[in-house]
């Protein structure tokens, strides 16, 4: 994604956003009256003019879809916001397929978890509604519902023992025998052994989310700041009438400086790269990298009308069919630090257990092969909440599996927490509070 720095009365400058580590200043962005031509998508271009672009009401620490979620729910009191970020939306984001799983994601032991995600997907839909109408930007949510697929007779006992402990806690799942499986998906293969639907879990596109969020984050003039954020520290300076005012100094790579009044972390993944926060919140998030294969269909009505989801052989695997035919079949699981090279084994399992439930996949044009980095916690929770008692440093990081069908209630948190409007924050949220971690420290 380009980015064109234009400083007044001088030549503009062009640069690349993946490039974190070209000093700000050369390009005129910490300076006053800078302005910012961010080529969104597409032909979309905006023109972001700040006044004082060192010194910001708020500072949002990643542009992911959290952070950039985050930023759309920011009442519009905050006019000076700033967003750090090498690469907005190109991170974790990118690469996720976009279910919105509350049903199928829930697992023994994880019920704090799923009543999170539950009062998140219930979200979605008007969530969805505004970010489409506000920026004219179809993003992709389709309430398509999941079939969970059993390759063999194993695989049978796996999803029906799962299907019995869903069942048990009310959701919405109905158990369908390998004929009503294939009468619902035609396309699935002849070998498979039954099936569980999951008629309320969604799905939605995580790249047109970030196309809307960038749009209308660059209609209310928000700056977007193309490196990485180093370190936080609390600051107190003074404002042009003399008084002390207390916020936070952040540092760019570059060695550049922002002051903020509050600081926000939405940094998934490289949270534990972020100097200034806690060490239990920084130990707390690692990397799990996750492959991704896209194809296409020339038809999308070759492809399922649901999302599916299996089992074969053991192995877990996702299909996520988009309206415009493309299939986007997952993930890989694997404990490998910062990695994100994708490996030619892992293409060929992907393809090969997407085959053995979906057998069209073979004749599918092939489109991509991506890998991305989930936030994990020891707990599989996210941390949303406050450090210390000031609202002043918020966390909303370490999603997981979970990131895109979190990111309403995140915001929604988030946002009551800059408000000091503890009554507006959900009552799910609470229990992933930062200081669960301190406790278990």
């Amino acid at each position: 994604m380009a980015h064109q720095f234009c400083i007044p009365g001088k030549v503009s400058l062009s640069a690349t956003i993946h490039n974190p580590r070209t000093p700000l200043r050369k390009f005129g962005i910490v300076t006053n009256s800078t302005i910012l031509n961010i080529i969104i998508a597409e032909g979309i271009t905006r023109e972001i003019t700040t006044v004082d672009s060192s010194n910001y009401d708020i500072v949002i620490i990643g542009g992911g879809i959290i952070g950039l979620s985050v930023a759309h729910t920011i009442p519009s009191i905050y006019n000076r916001v700033a967003i750090v970020d090498p690469s907005p939306g190109k991170g974790t984001t990118w690469v996720a397929a976009g279910m919105l799983a509350a049903v199928t994601e829930a697992y023994y032991g994880e019920d704090m978890n799923l009543n999170l995600n539950m009062a998140s997907a219930k979200l979605w839909k008007s969530f969805a509604g505004e970010l489409s109408e506000k920026s004219g930007i179809d993003i992709g949510y389709r309430q398509v519902g999941t079939l969970v697929v059993a390759g063999d007779n194993d695989d049978r006992s796996y999803i029906k023992e799962l299907y019995d402990y869903q069942r048990g806690l009310k959701l919405n799942v109905e158990w369908l025998s390998a004929a009503e499986a294939r009468e619902l998906v035609p396309q699935l293969a002849p070998s498979v052994r039954g099936a569980m639907l999951a008629v309320d879990d969604y799905q939605v596109d995580p790249r047109l989310v970030i196309k809307a969020l960038m749009k209308l984050a660059t209609d209310r003039n928000y700056s977007f700041l193309a490196t990485r954020a180093t370190s936080i520290n609390a600051a107190s300076k003074k404002s042009s009438g003399g008084n002390s005012e207390n916020g936070f100094d952040v540092t760019l790579e570059s060695g550049d400086e922002l002051h903020a009044g509050r600081v926000i972390v939405c940094t998934g993944p490289w949270t534990s790269q972020l100097k200034g926060i806690p060490r239990s919140i920084t130990s707390a998030v690692r990397p799990v990298k996750g492959e991704i294969v896209r194809v296409a269909a020339p038809d999308p009505s070759l492809l399922p009308a649901h999302t599916i989801r299996g089992i074969t052989n053991g192995r877990s695997i996702y299909m996520v069919p988009r309206a415009d035919g493309t299939l986007v079949i997952g993930a890989t699981m694997e404990e490998k630090g910062f990695d994100t090279a994708v490996r030619s084994g892992a293409v060929f399992e992907l393809l090969r257990d997407a085959r053995a439930l979906l057998p069209i996949v073979t004749e599918l044009s092939f489109q991509e092969t991506i890998a991305g980095l989930r936030p994990a916690t020891p707990d599989n929770g996210p941390i949303i909440g406050s450090v210390g008692d000031d609202n002043g440093l918020i966390v909303a990081a370490g999603h997981y599996r979970n990131g895109i069908l979190l990111t309403p209630i995140t915001a929604m948190a988030v946002s009551a927490l800059v408000q000091s409007d503890e009554g507006q924050l959900p009552k799910e949220v609470i229990p992933f509070s930062p200081m669960r971690l301190e406790k278990s420290a």
